[in-house]
């Protein structure tokens, strides 16, 4: 009656084993019988290309090897290199600011700087209104009051918010430069004072924002440019500006030669 012996059998070569003998034996093809030890039902067989090895002395070449006594002097043992470390380190109680340098998180980025940007952007800056006097028709040596009404010359504000952070920008129109069409420029670090009924005619803007005009033309083309500050505040204590914003307005005027009448 054959019996099913438990056998350990290592190989490399190109060999089969027959794992069927009679007690005390192990048979393998082509090998011949191995004799197990007196009283020892079942034993392990090691066989090499040549043949020979025995349990104390695997050959160096089998797969039996262990992989911690055998790897590539080249490459990393295991959990060195391979990210395991890390991962591992992620499920201890370790304080973060104690992990190894390589498993360091990399920092967050700040949000304050883009949701600065992002309010800046939304910021609804308009067009200055022009009010100077006269309105369209100047005259020649007659000063012009140059001016832009007051709801075109106040501060403007936008938010953005992203999570518990909120970024607030703010601009605010701080001077106007008015180019009179004619190669001439004044700037006004205010809005200039409108000109009402009742003030004399011949008087300059109390601001000395005003220009007068030397030569008569059938229109010149008049652009004023508002240039607005711009600073920005956050509710982490955090703040900052950005450089000047600017809105544009144009108009057409007459400059006439300004004539006497006799009266009789």
């Amino acid at each position: 009656m054959l019996k099913l012996i438990r056998t350990t059998i290592v190989a490399t070569g190109l060999f089969s084993f027959v794992l069927l003998a009679s007690p005390g034996t192990v048979m393998a093809d082509n090998r011949g019988d191995v004799e197990c030890p007196p009283g020892e039902p079942a034993c392990d067989l090691y066989a090499g290309e040549d043949g020979e090895g025995s349990p104390e002395s695997p050959s160096d070449d089998s797969p039996t090897s262990p992989i911690g006594d055998d790897h590539d002097e080249n490459g990393p043992a295991p959990g060195e290199g391979d990210g395991s470390e890390c991962a591992a380190i992620e499920y201890t109680d370790l304080p973060v600011e104690e992990w190894p340098e390589k498993c360091q998180p990399e920092p967050e980025s700040d949000p304050v700087p883009g949701l600065a940007a992002a309010a800046r952007d939304r910021l609804a800056l308009p067009g200055p209104d022009l009010a100077a006097s006269p309105a369209d028709r100047q005259l020649v040596h007659l000063p012009v009051w140059l001016a832009v009404s007051e709801s075109s010359w106040n501060s403007v504000s936008a938010s953005v918010t992203a999570g518990s952070v909120t970024v607030t920008a703010t601009a605010a129109p701080s001077r106007v430069v008015w180019d009179l069409g004619d190669g001439s420029e004044v700037e006004c670090e205010g809005p200039g004072t409108i000109w009402r009924p009742g003030m004399a005619p011949d008087a300059e803007s109390p601001d000395g924002c005003d220009y007068t005009y030397t030569r008569s033309a059938s229109e010149v083309d008049v652009t004023a440019t508002v240039y607005w500050t711009v600073a920005w505040t956050s509710t982490t204590g955090d703040s900052g500006s950005f450089a000047d914003l600017a809105t544009v307005s144009e108009t057409t005027w007459e400059v006439a030669e300004a004539r006497s009448v006799i009266v009789r």
